[in-house]
């Protein structure tokens, strides 16, 4: 399996499952995961006060089109799985 890297997006009031559970399965399958905010260093909390210093800012990364097309068809077969 071809390791990948993979940006975790982290904002204020994130879910806390949301953010680590992916993060650190990922992680575990071997691929190499970063946390990714609106600013590079600074420390978000969730929901429930828990924190996430984020390691890039969102002007830095650079997704291509077939990275960024995979990632909106997953979202959508997450959350209307009765369409596919």
């Amino acid at each position: 399996m071809a390791t990948k890297k993979i940006g975790i997006l982290t904002e204020f009031n994130y879910e806390d499952i949301e953010l680590w559970y992916p993060y650190y399965r990922l992680k575990e399958e071997g691929h190499e995961t970063f946390t990714v905010g609106p600013e590079k260093g600074k420390t978000y909390n969730s929901k429930n006060g828990y924190p996430c210093k984020a390691e890039y800012g969102i002007d830095e990364i650079q997704v291509t089109a077939v990275q960024l097309w995979c990632s909106a068809l997953f979202a959508l077969v997450s959350i209307m799985p009765h369409l596919f």
